[in-house]
């Protein structure tokens, strides 16, 4: 189904020649509001405790854009007892989910889908060729000494995906992950590989990151911004946020820039750790929304999301804190909130 793998440094890219998804027009406005308990069918920046309403359970989220709606995904994390199940919600703007039920669905016979496994970072691309729905994961065992990427098709968007299995890319351990698709349709798996990469390898042709520092990275998300690549992502701290960094170069086997700060210094990502970069393509500008989430350690059910418009001037990825604002995803016009 995939085609051969490439790999930047601590990062291994897996190309899979896809197609982008068919896109409409959405209903226009969406409120987004960082930092609270989003409800399902109801006001989306609604703190609430369980027993008021529906909690939107999307934890390590991710969100595609098909057929003129968006669709968000992440686990259920009700519990803290590990694996529950992929969920999904969707929505014609980025507020405002409705519950689809759950993509892919924990399994007693499945080891790598069993309740005690760490299914983490679903991350879903559209393969115009098979015309199925690819979920890719990171898979391991509760002490994470398996460090595997997983994979599970599905027909529609929600699901349910049918598991197909997992593997370490190029043999490499695979930890965080993240999907990126360029504008040509090809599409990459961006995986966190704690171990040196070789400059060649088999299944593929292999690029090393051109960097002086190989630092690696968790949490890894990719944009292209006129025409260049920001590769994001959190230091190797677990549930303890950092001052997240962000690199660049001008092709993926390219020279790749020092890593920088894309907010303040000490800020710890303003209190979160990249999930991924939702480019709003509208009929008047692109808008770039980063995904992260902020972390509650020893209560990962009470994790909230923290959705922040970014800047791209002159080429300098910035974080744009945004408690609450607005995003006309017809035109991609947002508004500044508070």
């Amino acid at each position: 189904m995939l085609n051969p793998i490439r790999t930047l440094t601590a990062l291994t890219l897996t190309a899979a020649a896809l197609a982008a998804a068919p896109q409409a027009a959405a209903d226009p406005v969406a409120t987004i509001v960082s930092g609270v308990h989003w409800k399902t069918a109801s006001q989306p920046w609604a703190q609430a405790s369980a027993s008021d309403g529906v909690i939107v359970q999307a934890h390590t989220s991710s969100v595609l854009h098909a057929n003129g709606r968006y669709y968000l995904f992440g686990n259920d994390e009700r519990g803290n007892g590990g694996f529950r199940g992929v969920l999904c919600y969707s929505s014609t703007t980025l507020s405002n989910w409705r519950e689809e039920g759950v993509a892919l669905a924990a399994s007693p016979t499945i080891p790598d889908l069993k309740a005690g496994a760490k299914v983490q970072r679903a991350r879903v691309l559209y393969d115009a060729r098979t015309h199925e729905y690819v979920m890719w994961m990171h898979i391991d065992d509760a002490n994470y000494s398996e460090a595997r990427a997983g994979v599970a098709v599905s027909s529609t968007p929600c699901g349910p995906y049918h598991y197909l299995g997992s593997s370490r890319p190029l043999g490499h351990p695979s930890r965080d992950i993240g999907v990126f698709q360029d504008d040509d349709g090809t599409a990459y798996l961006l995986s966190e590989d704690r171990s040196v990469v070789p400059s060649s390898g088999p299944g593929g042709s292999v690029a090393a990151l051109q960097n002086s520092d190989h630092r690696s990275i968790e949490a890894p998300a990719m944009a292209k911004v006129d025409g260049r690549y920001y590769l994001f992502g959190s230091r190797l701290t677990g549930y303890w946020m950092n001052d997240n960094i962000v690199e660049s170069a001008a092709a993926l086997d390219g020279f790749w820039s020092a890593p920088s700060l894309f907010a303040p210094l000490g800020s710890r990502t303003y209190r979160s750790q990249t999930d991924g970069i939702l480019t709003v393509q509208g009929t008047k500008q692109t808008t770039y929304v980063y995904l992260g989430d902020r972390w509650t350690r020893g209560d990962l059910n009470d994790s909230t999301e923290v959705w922040y418009p970014m800047s791209f001037d002159n080429g300098l990825p910035r974080l744009l804190k945004r408690h609450v604002w607005s995003i006309d995803t017809r035109t991609g016009v947002w508004r500044n909130g508070r």
